[in-house]
């Protein structure tokens, strides 16, 4: 025991990490006694044939919910042998993914940085930030912490790459990137971060760098067309935001300032971030915060702030393909998103910040107790269903898609009565949302008023040609 006292005091690397490792549990508790939630989790796991006969070709020929990441696919097959249909495994797994994340957090962060104590700090802000709940608590976002953890291996390879100029480790870079891909398409933008540092160790960017990432950049963009093809296939791609470009480009700045409050001022989360009522207002925003982004990156260039110009592009680059450019999903912002942008934030902050060794140290335990006491709180709303999508409409209580998921719950457990103002409530808040008629076609359905099922079905069709719509109808 004394000689692992001894080096830890001689690394204290790992005393941080175990100070990490000790907190992980206590902050996460909540997660190891909560469910399946009914947004993916059955259709990636508990009704998913391909998972429980463990369907290894499929995993890779097919898309599941607008996604293809058969990685992601065989980790849950893997899962479903060992635990079955025991939340609390699954929950352990996505931990360990995250934890292990934010180990390879501290290490590129200790390279970049060079400053052990800052490096401690992105990674706890990584760990125990309030919005990576999301993440860590959806099992269905296995996804996005199995990609990080093959994005940011890479990201460490890379390094050593640029140190030795060894070949396999440019390949094993590229080997890791495809991995990464395979857990999910978002890892596309790993080329334009591996060009970023090229730029933070050169402070230049030469042709030969550019000619060097082109089986990076060739990589990426079959993907994207998979990902794209992928969100089609599953109708994700969402017509009612296909705004002008013009808007689109508001919308997007503004969604960037919602995640730079969210990153420092992390209160009333929430799984849901309709777009704004102030339409207008909101677009106007987004343009002037792009203004200032790109008057603060300039300024950057110019005065060599290298890491601050490193940690604001590499938080910029993680979300540009989340700022609804291509349109798709219900939401303008979402948590799960900042799950590898915050790693920019907090280095843009310790870059920032000009104290002593010893009070990084005070900085680092009350960052600790604060966004680990807010993660805490956070994590049980992820009880079970009925919880989250309740948390949801104390914020937004004109959410139509949280609506119609609680009235969805409801009619699950056979409470219709509950079920059927809610359902109602969705309609009349979006009366084009094609799953509203289609939950309350199904609920009419089983309390026998088959002709008012019919009509609610007929317009799920009407709407969108939605096939569960078809297969309930003719079941009707």
């Amino acid at each position: 025991m004394n000689k692992v006292i001894q080096n830890m005091k001689a690394n204290p690397s790992n005393l941080l990490m175990l100070l990490i490792a000790l907190a992980f549990p206590i902050v996460y508790l909540n997660l190891f006694s909560s469910s399946f939630i009914s947004w993916d989790d059955a259709e990636y796991v508990l009704e998913n044939r391909d998972v429980h006969d463990f369907n290894f070709t499929n995993f890779f020929t097919k898309f599941y919910i607008g996604n293809y990441h058969p990685l992601t696919m065989l980790s849950f097959a893997i899962d479903w042998k060992i635990f079955g249909n025991a939340a609390c495994g699954y929950h352990i797994e996505n931990s360990v993914w995250h934890f292990a994340n934010t180990l390879l957090v501290f290490i590129i962060c200790n390279k970049l940085l060079n400053n052990t104590i800052k490096a401690f700090i992105v990674a706890l802000i990584f760990a125990f930030h309030p919005t990576q709940i999301e993440t860590v608590a959806w099992i269905a976002e296995r996804k996005n912490v199995m990609t990080a953890f093959f994005f940011l291996s890479s990201v460490i390879v890379y390094l050593q790459f640029l140190k030795t100029q060894k070949k396999h480790f440019f390949i094993l870079t590229f080997l890791l990137f495809l991995l990464a891909l395979l857990c999910k398409p978002s890892a596309i933008v790993l080329p334009l971060v591996l060009c970023a540092i090229d730029y933070f160790y050169k402070h230049s960017f030469t042709k030969q760098q550019l000619i060097q990432k082109i089986p990076f950049f060739s990589l990426a963009i079959l993907f994207s067309i998979i990902a794209y093809n992928a969100q089609e296939s599953g109708k994700f791609i969402n017509s009612n935001h296909a705004y002008p470009l013009y808007e689109r480009v508001g919308y997007a700045g503004y969604a960037v300032l919602q995640y730079i409050n969210k990153s420092f001022l992390p209160i009333n989360l929430s799984v849901i971030y309709p777009y704004p009522q102030n339409k207008g207002g909101s677009i106007v925003i987004g343009y002037g915060v792009i203004l200032i982004l790109g008057l603060v990156l300039h300024q950057l260039f110019k005065r060599k702030k290298y890491n601050v110009l490193f940690g604001l592009l590499f938080f910029i680059i993680n979300l540009i393909l989340v700022l609804q450019f291509v349109p798709f999903g219900e939401v303008l912002t979402a948590d799960r998103y900042l799950y590898l942008p915050l790693i920019g934030i907090g280095i843009v902050i310790v870059s920032l910040i000009s104290v002593t060794q010893k009070q990084l140290k005070y900085i680092s335990f009350i960052l600790l107790i604060v966004l680990g006491g807010l993660s805490f709180a956070r994590t049980s709303v992820w009880k079970n269903s009925i919880f989250l999508y309740s948390d949801i409409l104390k914020k937004y209580p004109h959410s139509f898609v949280a609506l119609n998921s609680l009235g969805a719950e409801y009619m699950l457990n056979k409470q219709y009565n509950l079920a059927m103002p809610y359902l109602n409530s969705a309609i009349n808040e979006n009366t084009n949302y094609y799953k509203g008629y289609y939950n309350r076609g199904l609920l009419y359905a089983q309390t026998n008023r088959f002709d008012r099922a019919l009509a609610d079905f007929n317009k799920a069709i009407e709407l969108n040609k939605y096939p569960k719509a078809y297969v309930a109808r003719a079941n009707v």
